[in-house]
């Protein structure tokens, strides 16, 4: 445990669609709005409920909460990003002339 309390995870989106014993079958959720999903809380996973699972189950775990779609990506982060990128590029080329 860190001086400031249980470690504490980041959110994971997703839905549980079958469970066996050596797999844990994921559907990512599709509906992300801001950084929450629509009708359903966050899951905060604590390391003790991560280390439960088998590598596979948090392996699936993590590949689910990975967002691929810009689309589904909170636009505010987009936003951020693309402003980072822009600044960057500005300061590249002031560089070079």
């Amino acid at each position: 445990m860190s001086p400031s309390g249980p470690r504490r995870f980041r959110p994971v989106h997703f839905r549980p669609v079958t469970r066996s014993q050596h797999r844990l079958q994921l559907e990512p959720l599709s509906v992300v709005e801001r950084g929450r999903v629509r009708g359903m809380e966050q899951k905060v996973w604590t390391a003790a409920e991560l280390e439960k699972l088998s590598p596979a189950e948090r392996h699936s775990l993590f590949d689910a909460s990975v967002v691929t779609d810009l689309d589904q990506a909170p636009q505010d982060l987009i936003e951020r990003t693309r402003t980072r990128i822009y600044q960057r590029i500005a300061q590249s080329e002031a560089q070079r002339g």
